[in-house]
């Protein structure tokens, strides 16, 4: 492929309704198509140093989208938007080879593949199941087995004939879990959706030998992993909250087939975003001294925002969560300059992402619901550590966590070691920020960990306090 590189600046400021990730001339890979029946596609191609190719499909409001790609010296990576301009949803910057999403409108979406080393072959895999599912009936093995007060089994996930998703729905009592089994091969990619009535339930993964995928302490309702061994995997459904309906998207397409071959439906110009709602002043985020996040809690009126502030430094990290017990609050990001990173009207509530400059930046917690939501919102700024070998020294609160990351590449051996006293007070937690996969949590209650990195990305080192306030002492090495 030859690319055609195209130099401009910047000419306009874009608005505080569009999210700014320009994007540089690409080249064109046209229309993904489905096959007739199919709700997958795999694209294979080749890249040179630092090429992108950008593709594009047509995909229907409420339809959930999962993206992978998978190179041979994991150096591609995804860009997707709903404009051929900038990324309004996942920049490259990030360095995601593996992401989902709900689609907040009708229309067409484009999807970027760039290199980020020397040049490599890669496999593009996209998957967006239709809507409307008819729900299936899990299989159930004799009669529901509750192994605990409130816990319940949800028989086993097996998909209709041809079909790579099921949708499966339900109701779950206040405090109640109920976990399902699947069925899936290596190298299979896994993704989840999560619904549910009042926004309260979450999703927990693990495979047969008790590795953990997601943990549920994440409360995420949307989930994208690939699988690394094949065998019986456990998906559980968590309901913190007010008994509520539920409703679930399990999606695990076969591994590489051939491409694509039907044409799709025409295109459409996308919907326009409105502006924000009118924002109130929540104030200035500050961590404590040695803390690396913040959480705040408050309520926000119906049909309206409350922004907060915080001081980034350039080249750090920035993680958001937010949650709230009527799910109709969402995450805005943006800086003093009018740049947006996450508009608030995709209705998302986590984002990450490297602070480009040291500025101000805005936090924004929106409810688009009829009636006043409380909040939590969860802001981390993980310490940064740029060598390959480190030892990090603090004091930890009671019960609190404090963060690092560290690049590293695939096949580097990373060993993190941790000395919170000859009684431990505190535990590690090990996750890579671009496949989001949990590599320890600190529910296993390690102070030591060692393993081979996967791929070349960010990972995230927490230092965990349990009970007692205490002193520690982290290594970090690379080799």
């Amino acid at each position: 492929m030859k690319k055609t590189i195209r130099s401009f600046a910047l000419a306009i400021l874009l608005s505080l309704f569009v999210g700014i990730f320009t994007i540089l001339a690409q080249t064109d890979g046209g229309v993904i198509q489905f096959g007739a029946g199919e709700s997958s596609a795999w694209i294979s191609g080749s890249l040179a140093p630092n090429e992108s190719i950008r593709y594009s499909f047509y995909a229907l409001s409420g339809q959930i989208v999962s993206i992978s790609v998978k190179s041979a010296n994991n150096s591609a990576i995804i860009g997707f938007s709903n404009s051929k301009d900038y990324f309004s949803y996942l920049s490259p910057d990030r360095k995601y080879m593996y992401y989902t999403m709900p689609l907040p409108q009708t229309g067409t979406y484009y999807l970027t593949v760039q290199d980020t080393g020397p040049g490599t072959d890669f496999v593009l895999q996209l998957t967006i199941p239709p809507l409307n599912q008819v729900p299936v009936q899990p299989v159930q093995s004799g009669q529901p087995v509750y192994s605990q007060p409130k816990s319940l089994s949800g028989g086993t996930i097996q998909f209709a004939e041809g079909q790579s998703s099921a949708t499966i729905s339900g109701w779950l009592d206040a405090g109640s879990d109920i976990t399902y089994q699947f069925y899936a091969s290596k190298n299979q990619v896994l993704s989840l959706a999560v619904t549910s009535t009042n926004g309260s339930v979450f999703a927990g993964i693990q495979d047969g030998t008790g590795y953990i995928y997601l943990s549920p302490e994440k409360r995420w309702q949307y989930y994208i992993s690939p699988l690394y061994s094949t065998g019986p995997y456990y998906l559980t459904l968590f309901n913190p909250g007010g008994g509520t309906n539920f409703s679930f998207q399990i999606t695990i397409p076969p591994l590489n087939q051939t491409g694509p071959s039907v044409p799709i439906l025409p295109t459409t110009q996308p919907v326009p975003v409105m502006p924000y709602p009118i924002s109130q002043n929540g104030g200035a985020i500050q961590f404590a001294p040695g803390e690396t996040s913040a959480w705040i809690s408050g309520n926000v009126s119906a049909n309206n925002c409350i922004r907060y502030s915080f001081f980034g430094g350039n080249n750090y990290k920035m993680i958001a969560t937010l949650n709230s017990a009527t799910g109709s609050v969402s995450l805005g990001v943006s800086d003093i300059y009018g740049t947006v990173y996450l508009n608030s009207f995709n209705r998302s509530n986590y984002w990450m992402m490297p602070l480009k400059q040291t500025a101000t930046y805005f936090l924004d917690v929106c409810n688009y619901g009829q009636q006043p939501a409380d909040f939590t919102l969860n802001l981390v700024i993980p310490v940064n550590i740029p060598t390959s070998y480190a030892v990090k020294t603090g004091t930890l609160r009671s019960n609190s966590v404090v963060s690092y990351t560290i690049f590293g590449h695939a096949d580097q051996v990373m060993t993190v070691n941790l000395n919170s006293g000859a009684t431990p007070q505190a535990y590690l937690r090990i996750m890579g920020l671009g496949d989001g996969v949990v590599y320890l949590d600190n529910n296993a209650f390690q102070t030591y960990w060692s393993g081979t990195l996967p791929g070349d990305q960010d990972y995230l080192i927490d230092v965990v306090a349990f009970g007692a306030a205490s002193n520690y002492q982290l290594s970090v090495s690379l080799e």
